[in-house]
């Protein structure tokens, strides 16, 4: 197995709240697949990507962020792989 190389691209936003607490929302487009190099056989997915994620800055330039993560999958490639084997959620939620 190898990977494929991916890409990740996307818009951010942020609300501060206070000095230390801010919310941090995003809209990411991500790649992601592998090759599986003795079968000739290739998978690669790209997902729409949404964290909401609430930061807390303990320090300046360190800070800790937390919150769900809401992916779709938008695309789905496969080459000579059984989708049965190999299948991925349409929804990821985390």
């Amino acid at each position: 197995v190898s990977p494929i190389p991916g890409f990740h691209i996307g818009l951010f936003t942020q609300v501060d709240f206070t000095d230390k607490f801010h919310l941090n929302s995003e809209v990411l487009i991500s790649s992601r697949g592998f090759r599986l190099v003795v079968f000739a056989q290739r998978k690669e997915t790209i997902y729409l990507e949404i964290p909401v994620l609430l930061t807390y800055s303990l320090i300046e330039k360190v800070e800790i962020e937390f919150g769900p993560d809401l992916g779709v999958m938008v695309s789905n490639n496969s080459e000579n792989i059984d989708d049965n084997f190999f299948s991925y959620e349409s929804l990821d939620v985390g």
